[in-house]
């Protein structure tokens, strides 16, 4: 190493030694101050001067300085070069610091490491070059030709001839030698070499374009020499230039086939390996993967995208994307927020900006979405080298967990165990009268609401999630849906009895049309009883607009106990006092106008709750009456026993709660049975089955009509009514159709009994056809001789 030559950092910049002895790292090209001299040194060491005739030197704070008029050995000024590929050097001083280009232009001599692709690699450029260093190891064959398939713009798929030595340039400073389409010779695959005309090797690529423009890309991380990349491709609709609209959604897969010859050396292309390979993808879980050959900048980065998503939907640092520089390539794990399933892709993209130079596109599945733990792939299957991916869930069984199950039966269980000490406060609170009520009644209003919707609503999220399943996969509605509409029928039949009995007797009376009545109180616990609702005929008016309601001015009403009473009952200060027949008994209920008043319509009546008598009061006669005070006529009552009321309360929630439960799990049990008796449409029912033969001695033979094109469809033999995640072993409960003659196929099944022969479209639980039919002795086949 020895020569004038300049120094490019990883961000295309190049090193310049400033008259006052500044080293700026920010040059975009090489002029006069942007070239040193290298001497070299025994050891592996050189020095560095510069176009001032001052040589470059290592300062012990990690500085870096371009003043030195000498450089004796051993100084800060003599350096250890450390060569890596492409041209590719590192720089360490006497103090053990790797020189570093900072991405804001300046130059840093304080890094402990260099890692490959950091800013402490150098690209050394000969004076005269332009930087663009082609290893051996880059040059490879070109097949003659390549196959282009699964477009989303069907024009390009087809195959592609080499032609060398032409048309150079033909767009975008594409080189000589291209792929021509043998069909539409608009159309080439062609190569743009970056590092010389615009010295940003790590954006060079292969692309597909057509009249139009650029259509696909495929990125060669810097290399040159190199044929196509075999596998995928990628969509350049994001790099936003008007040369490159783009082609649709997917990109290409694009094959090497095994009898191509090649162009440039005999050597055969080198088998392909996939650039991302996807780890783990399963439901709330981080997404794990395997970078291949990562783009070398200190700047690269891979980011984790919702299928569709643009790039610059990046999301959070750390999260949904990751520099390349802090990870570990062979084991990369990606946050996708918390959604689950989907359709996502990973995207690597080789500098700080959205240059894309891989993508991988696969789908997280819910567990009832998969036919196997890998789908039903057999192990020593192999995939097609596409970039999209099923990725696998966990082995699936009807007792599987689905995503997101434990956290709707921990909301479930969480508004159970808030509702359980909020309906007694509520109930309680309701039945009890005095300054305390509105203690219990809040509280337990609040504590019951808020569980009931928690457990309600995941309640149907759970059915919704159930039914939404069933109708996408297919499958029978479960067994125990029977035995659990029965319950619930069972459970609606005391509830509305209940419910019925409870509003009958909320609405009773024992006392009607008197205006004196004599009443017992048993008390049978000794605890106080809650004594009489007294409800006057009358009409609700404030005539006068004093705001006191006429009723509570013009009726006088009076209640005295021969027994004694309790005072402040069932509150814990509850206290009984002796008998005091002297004592008024009586409670007025609400008189201000401004308040509500609770009415009731016994036979087209009008009836004013007037108050309450003997609340508290102990066993005993109570003697109620009641007056206009001007006597100019009788007033009439109608009594409620305030016990009853309770009681029948307690009935009305008992009931509304068992009715509303059993509804739910009926309206619920429906949407499930509804849901596995509607197959999804979308492809479904386009193939059918044909039982040629079914027999005891034999197995049953089948024909599959017009059967699905995809690659991963597949037909399976079911006991009739059994799930289709109950597939069996391949080759004997399934095949892959792709792997049989579907015009007489086979099952070795020979038990009698009922059957199913069941055809899905791909690697999941998608049905295409269905067809149900018995095995019997041959002896019971009477059509046949």
């Amino acid at each position: 190493m020895q020569g004038t030559v300049s120094l490019r950092s990883v961000h295309g910049k190049y090193l310049s030694a400033q008259p006052d002895g500044r080293a700026e790292w920010n040059r975009d090209v090489a002029n006069a101050w942007e070239y040193f001299h290298i001497e070299e040194r025994p050891g592996g060491k050189i020095t560095l001067r510069g176009a001032h005739g001052k040589y470059v030197s290592a300062q012990h704070d990690g500085s870096v300085q371009i003043n030195r008029d000498a450089a004796p050995p051993g100084g800060w000024e003599e350096f250890t070069a450390e060569l890596r590929d492409n041209g590719v050097v590192c720089l360490k001083s006497c103090h053990g610091k790797y020189l570093s280009a900072q991405q804001n232009g300046t130059a840093q001599w304080n890094r402990d490491h260099a890692p490959r692709g950091g800013w402490e690699d150098i690209q050394i450029v000969n004076q005269g070059g332009t930087g663009q260093q082609q290893p051996a190891t880059t040059t490879a064959s070109m097949p003659s030709y390549v196959i282009v398939a699964q477009a989303g713009s069907s024009e390009v798929n087809g195959n592609y001839e080499f032609v060398p030595g032409k048309h150079e340039n033909r767009h975008w400073g594409t080189i000589a030698g291209h792929y021509q389409h043998t069909q539409n010779p608009e159309i080439f695959i062609a190569f743009q070499d970056c590092g010389s005309a615009h010295q940003r090797p790590e954006w060079n690529k292969w692309m597909i374009i057509s009249k139009i423009g650029v259509l696909y890309a495929a990125h060669t991380g810097g290399k040159i020499g190199v044929p196509p990349r075999e596998g995928g491709w990628e969509t350049v609709d994001s790099w936003g230039n008007p040369g490159a609209p783009g082609g649709k959604h997917p990109a290409p897969t694009l094959y090497h086939p095994a009898e191509a010859t090649t162009k440039i050396q005999e050597r055969a292309p080198a088998r392909w390996q996939e650039s991302i390979e996807i780890l783990e993808a399963v439901p709330d879980k981080p997404v794990r993967f395997k970078i291949n050959n990562p783009p070398n900048h200190n700047d690269a980065w891979v980011g984790i995208y919702p299928t569709g998503a643009p790039d610059q939907d990046h999301g959070a640092h750390n999260q949904r994307w990751k520099y390349i520089r802090d990870i570990d390539a062979n084991n990369v794990s990606l946050s996708n927020g918390g959604r689950a399933e989907g359709d996502w892709n990973i995207r690597v993209f080789s500098d700080g900006g959205f240059t894309l130079v891989e993508r991988k596109d696969f789908t997280i599945h819910s567990a009832h979405n998969k036919p196997h733990g890998e789908s039903p792939f057999p192990a020593a299957a192999s995939t097609s080298h596409h970039t999209t991916q099923t990725v696998a869930s966990q082995p699936l069984d009807e007792t599987a967990e689905k995503p997101g199950r434990g956290r709707i039966g921990f909301a479930a269980l969480f508004g159970i165990f808030l509702m359980l000490p909020g309906l007694p406060l509520l109930i309680i609170g309701t039945g009890s009268t005095g300054e305390d009520n509105l203690g219990m009644i809040i509280p337990g209003a609040i504590l019951t609401g808020v569980g009931a919707f928690l457990a309600v609503g995941s309640w149907f999220v759970f059915i919704s999630s159930r039914t939404r399943s069933n109708a996408e996969s297919g499958k029978p509605a479960p067994r125990w849906i029977k035995f659990a509409a029965v319950f619930a029928v069972l459970l609606l039949i005391p509830g509305v009895t209940l419910l019925v009995i409870g509003s009958i007797s909320v609405n009773s009376f024992v006392v009607q049309s008197e205006n004196n009545a004599t009443l017992e109180i048993l008390d049978v616990d000794d605890m106080g009883d809650q004594g009489f609702i007294i409800f006057i005929e009358a009409v609700l008016e404030d005539s006068d607009n004093n705001g006191i309601y006429d009723h509570c001015e013009n009726i006088i009403v009076n209640a005295t106990h021969s027994g004694s009473w309790m005072s402040d009952p069932w509150t814990g200060y509850q206290k009984a006092n002796p008998s005091d027949e002297s004592r008024q008994v009586f409670e007025l209920g609400e008189c201000e106008s401004s308040n509500p008043v609770e009415h009731k319509h016994p036979e087209g009546r009008n009836l004013i709750k007037m108050g309450q008598a003997c609340h508290g009061c102990m066993k005993g006669t109570t003697t109620i009456s009641a007056e206009y005070s001007d006597g100019s006529k009788a007033a009439v009552m109608w009594i409620q026993d305030g016990e009853e009321v309770i009681g029948a309360i307690g009935m009305i929630i008992g009931g509304s709660i068992m009715t509303g439960l059993s509804s739910i799990a009926l309206i619920s049990l429906l949407m499930i049975w509804g849901g596995s008796r509607h197959r999804k449409k979308e492809g479904s029912q386009k193939s059918s089955i044909d039982i040629l033969e079914a027999t005891t001695n034999k197995g049953v033979y089948f024909r599959i009509n017009n059967p699905p094109t995809s690659n991963d469809a597949w037909v399976g033999i079911y006991p009739r009514g059994g799930e289709d995640s109950d597939y069996g072993e391949e080759s004997v409960r399934w095949h892959w159709l792709r792997d049989i003659d579907v015009n007489k196929a086979r099952f070795y099944e020979k038990s009698e009994g009922r059957w199913s022969i069941r055809v899905f479209s791909d690697n999941r639980f998608t049905l295409d056809s269905q067809d149900d039919f018995e095995i019997l002795p041959k002896n019971d086949q009477w059509w046949k001789d």
